[in-house]
Order: C-alpha cells, then structure tokens, then sequence
C-alpha cells in the first residue's frame, strides 16, 4: 500500500487509513506486504508508486484531493506510461 500525505510523514496527522486497509484486506484474504508513507514531493511519490506498480495489487490512499500538492493521479499516469483522460460527462455529474 501507499499512503500519500506531507502531513503524515512530518507528523502533524497519524496514519489512521494504511492500518484500516491492511486490516480489511486481511479480512478479505489478502495480505499486504508493507505500507508506504510518503509525502507529497513528486520524485518521491514517483518511487514509491513505481514500487508499487511492480507488485500483484497496489492499494493507494491520499493524495486525491483538490489542493495543488495532490499529484497522485497525475503521477501514477506518468509512472505507468500512460494518458490522462477526462471523462465529460463525470465532470459535469461532479460539478
């Protein structure tokens, strides 16, 4: 898994959302290898989602919000070779 977020890896907030998932993936059958905090800086999120892309299933927690440091989807389409598309119609549903 990996948990984005400058303010988990500076300690202003506790990770509360990698030992949930791990927990409900358990329950599920699966179980996770490791949890991955990282911050925001984009090489560092590039690292970590590159390592995670190699694995059978990667879980990604954070970094979707409004705010100009959330790159995740971002990232993850660079890291993985591939284009971002806006879907329309969502858009308007969202707006």
């Amino acid at each position: 898994m990996v948990v984005t977020g400058s303010e988990l890896v500076r300690g202003d907030r506790r990770d509360a959302n990698g030992p949930f998932l791990a927990t409900e993936l358990s329950g599920r059958g699966l179980q996770p290898a490791r949890i991955l905090l990282v911050g925001d800086r984009p090489n560092e999120l590039a690292a970590a989602l590159a390592e995670g892309i190699e694995a059978d299933f990667c879980l990604v927690s954070g970094g979707l919000g409004p705010t100009h440091d959330d790159r995740t989807v971002e990232t993850l389409a660079t890291v993985a070779g591939r284009a971002l598309t806006l879907d329309k119609e969502l858009e308007r549903e969202i707006e």
